[in-house]
């Protein structure tokens, strides 16, 4: 079994630089589209915005909210993953 795998679930670092970021990208939307759940932890807003279905913002080990993109803008206003994260820190952007 690979390195990558546990307990059935494969393990993805998507800017860990060994891999093509297309093939990750690409084994993730394939997982997606069969059903499977996925949990992607990255510091890439751009990353998560692009292939999350749902995103949390994780601060000092507390769950600030969880949502898709489409609620977590009405919640705060804002528009881009970074910037909603920053408004739930209460840090300016």
């Amino acid at each position: 079994m690979p390195a990558d795998y546990h307990h059935g679930v494969r393990v993805f670092e998507l800017s860990d630089g060994r891999r093509p970021i297309r093939t990750i990208e690409t084994a993730i939307m394939d997982a997606k589209r069969a059903g499977k759940c996925i949990l992607y932890s990255t510091h890439v807003m751009e990353e998560a915005e692009y292939l999350c279905d749902r995103i949390g913002v994780i601060s000092d080990g507390k769950m600030k909210m969880i949502g898709t993109m489409a609620e977590l803008r009405a919640a705060t206003g804002k528009q881009g993953l970074r910037e909603i994260f920053l408004d739930l820190l209460g840090l300016p952007a």
